[in-house]
């Protein structure tokens, strides 16, 4: 009784706001658009058979007339399924995750060694303003900043963090210190960094050149969703994702933005903003670069990387690679359980029947 309440709660709460929704600006005005009745329409189903308000209806372009929203599946569902194909069954009354071999970053760096995934250099974790190194050995955090090499460049990021929070770029250019392009001195630089959060230091990678064309301000990487499935890896959908606007991260969370990627590894038309940052681009906004056709470099080896890479780690069923295109080749900065599958089905148009087909 309880949850029907809160549900017909919901559901007044949406009618009361419903203007407000519907009337968000479309990524695709060039096109027929829906009614406002037929786009309130949606909502109003959407809001009372899934409890939750429908917050990708127009960044999957669903206001368009062509738009079929049953090619869309849920957050909520899709949350459910990603969470049962990462649970290991064992016995009748017992499961487990492994996911953590993903979630903690320098666990990963461990594993991936082991496995011989290629994966940036980790230089130590950062805690409590102290490094500690792999060789046992630990410095102050202010003392290895000034032991640095003028013209070198680290990367920190929290070990259990994502969404590209707590994320920092550190170069030391002509003895000073640029924290995320900010001038800063030691001292500022140092406070800035919360003591009560462990970080991993990396070596900061040089992307490919062709990746700098696009945005060299961030390194740009590549989001490919993979799943186990009869004993092999499919490859769902992958997506780029873009810095802008002078940011050194290249997360949709901050700004950026997200392009879907073809089979041949072909950039397609269209880069989305998340809502309230813009809506759609044919070409970087800094850069000019023009999306569609564009060839990412390596796209052989990206897709080769993630299947053996992902037998190796075949307990976890499916899988969201955070991978890097360097000079040399793809490299693999992390691999997510937790994966935004919403995102991916904005760039990649609607995956319900994969999701259901593979997943379940």
């Amino acid at each position: 009784m309880k949850m029907i309440i809160r549900r017909v709660l919901f559901i007044l709460s949406f009618l009361r706001h419903a203007n407000k929704h519907i009337s968000q600006e479309s990524y695709y005005p060039e096109e027929k658009r829906k009614s406002k009745i037929q786009i309130w329409m949606d909502y109003l189903i959407f809001v009372t058979r899934y409890g939750q308000i429908p917050r990708f209806y127009f960044v999957y372009g669903l206001d368009r007339s062509i738009a079929n929203k049953d090619d869309y599946m849920p957050y909520s569902d899709f949350m459910r399924l990603r969470q049962n194909k990462n649970t290991v069954r064992i016995g009748s009354q017992t499961s487990y995750s492994y996911v953590c071999l993903l979630r903690d970053k320098q666990l990963f760096e461990w594993i991936s060694e082991k496995y011989n995934i290629p994966t940036p250099k980790v230089l130590g974790v950062l805690l409590g303003g102290v490094i500690y190194k792999d060789n046992e050995q630990s410095i102050y955090f202010s003392d290895y900043c000034q032991s640095l090499q003028d013209g070198n460049s680290i990367f920190l990021k929290e070990q259990a963090g994502n969404k590209g929070s707590g994320a920092y770029s550190l170069d030391k250019v002509g003895g000073n210190y640029y924290l995320n392009e900010k001038l800063m001195t030691l001292e500022q630089l140092v406070k800035e960094i919360p003591i009560d959060c462990a970080y991993i230091v990396q070596k900061r990678l040089k992307q490919h050149p062709d990746m700098s064309k696009l945005y060299p301000n961030a390194l740009n990487t590549l989001r490919v969703v993979s799943v186990i499935f009869e004993g092999q890896v499919v490859i769902i959908g992958s997506l780029l994702r873009l810095g802008a606007n002078g940011s050194v991260v290249d997360n949709w969370a901050h700004g950026g933005v997200a392009i879907g990627v073809n089979d041949d590894g072909r950039l397609t038309e269209w880069a989305l903003y998340k809502p309230g940052y813009g809506t759609k681009v044919d070409r970087h906004p800094n850069t000019g670069v023009v999306f569609k056709d564009y060839q990412l470099p390596y796209w052989k080896e990206v897709i080769a990387l993630v299947k053996t890479s992902h037998l190796k780690l075949k307990e976890i069923g499916t899988i969201g690679w955070d991978i890097a295109l360097t000079e040399e080749g793809p490299i693999i900065i992390e691999g997510n359980d937790d994966y935004d599958g919403a995102l991916l089905q904005a760039c990649t148009g609607g995956k319900k029947k994969a999701f259901l087909k593979y997943y379940s």
